[in-house]
């Protein structure tokens, strides 16, 4: 339903006689086989054909645009229900998945916490290698210095 379908709607229903209305028949419709409509409410249009009539030609478009207008009405409140639900639908789906990929960045940063702590324990476990390497070393440089004839 486009912008202007919905203002000339509008511009009907402002035009009209304010609610509540209500639908009858008087004898005389019986018998013509027609039906009338009327407004009850706090408007007073007037007393004199006069003054009623071009409120009375106001309501009347209200009312044959009704026909057309409240189904079209309706079927656009449909398509906007559908839309509603696919677009939460698709929240709802953007969510879970920013679930998983915040589930799935808290494992990578875990998994890279444990490879550092494993690297740092590594390298603690190589440098006191080295250090025993390098003591040992002296060590036998010393003994070998002390004693000529190991040379």
């Amino acid at each position: 339903m486009t912008d202007e379908q919905l203002r000339a709607i509008a511009a009907l229903c402002d035009a009209a006689t304010p609610g509540p209305w209500k639908s009858g028949w008087s004898w005389q419709d019986a018998i013509n086989g027609g039906k009338s409509a009327w407004s009850e409410g706090p408007v007073h249009v007037g007393d004199t054909l006069s003054q009623v009539a071009p409120q009375a030609i106001a309501d009347a478009a209200f009312i044959a645009a009704a026909r057309q207008d409240v189904p079209a009405l309706l079927a656009e409140i449909d398509a906007l229900r559908r839309q509603l639900a696919e677009c939460q639908a698709q929240a709802e789906e953007a969510q879970r998945e920013s679930y998983r990929r915040g589930a799935d960045a808290d494992r990578a940063v875990a998994d890279a916490r444990r490879e550092r702590d494993a690297a740092r324990a590594e390298a603690v476990e190589l440098r006191r290698q080295l250090a025993e390497t390098q003591d040992s070393a002296a060590n036998g440089w010393a003994r070998a210095a002390a004693s000529p004839a190991l040379i």
